[in-house]
């Protein structure tokens, strides 16, 4: 690859994040999302601002919460659900139905 194919390619590369960036939607809890996705897949927020890497989180983790696979970061994208899931666990230890 000659020297000018190589800052074409990164000319490229950095075009494709100004359009990701300006996509992106930020939310309290650490992670973003695009404003063009009607789904709203969530996205770690670090290893965007870290690595320019859209990594999905899992929100399987927990209820009401993500885990990054990629960074491990975890947060909160849903209170009430985190909340209530975090109620039913300590009712549960401690005997109450």
């Amino acid at each position: 690859m000659t020297e000018l194919e190589k800052l074409q390619k990164e000319n490229t590369n950095l075009k494709e994040r100004l359009v990701i960036a300006d996509d992106i939607e930020r939310h309290k809890g650490l992670y973003i999302t695009r404003k063009s996705d009607e789904t709203k897949i969530k996205y770690c927020s670090r290893c965007w601002d870290t690595d320019h890497k859209l990594i999905q989180v899992d929100t399987n983790y927990s209820p009401g919460k993500f885990k990054c696979p990629n960074c491990k970061t975890t947060g909160v994208y849903d209170k009430e659900l985190s909340r209530r899931n975090g109620e039913a666990l300590f009712n549960t230890l401690v005997g109450k139905h």
